[in-house]
């Protein structure tokens, strides 16, 4: 029981570090500007025709440079989010419910004579 118990810790713990891959190591354009946007407060517009656009392509990141186009990489950035989460949760769902029930057999297989 104790094994069992242990083996679904792991898959858990797993599970907790794949959050992780949701956010590349190497940031992309859509990262940053979403943050941007929503952690600064900056406006599309500020992002799309001031000095921060040419910060971008001194490091070697090409944005649009209309506002439209700024808000379109942020939203299709967001929408892969989510998704990705979604895909996460559901995973995270599937293994509760297995150690559910492998807690519960456990228990039956304890419980007889």
């Amino acid at each position: 029981m104790i094994i069992l118990e242990l083996k679904s810790m792991i898959k858990v713990k797993q599970l907790d570090q794949s959050i992780a891959l949701h956010f590349k190591s190497k940031e992309d354009v859509g990262q940053i500007l979403s943050r941007m946007a929503a952690a600064d407060g900056l406006s599309f517009h500020v992002l799309s025709s001031s000095k921060i656009r040419k910060g971008f392509i001194a490091r070697g990141l090409q944005i649009r440079t209309t506002t439209r186009g700024i808000k379109l990489k942020v939203m299709e950035y967001g929408k892969q989010a989510k998704e990705g989460l979604a895909l996460d949760l559901q995973k995270r769902r599937r293994a509760a419910e297995e150690l559910k029930k492998r807690r519960v057999l456990c228990t039956l297989l304890m419980s007889r004579p």
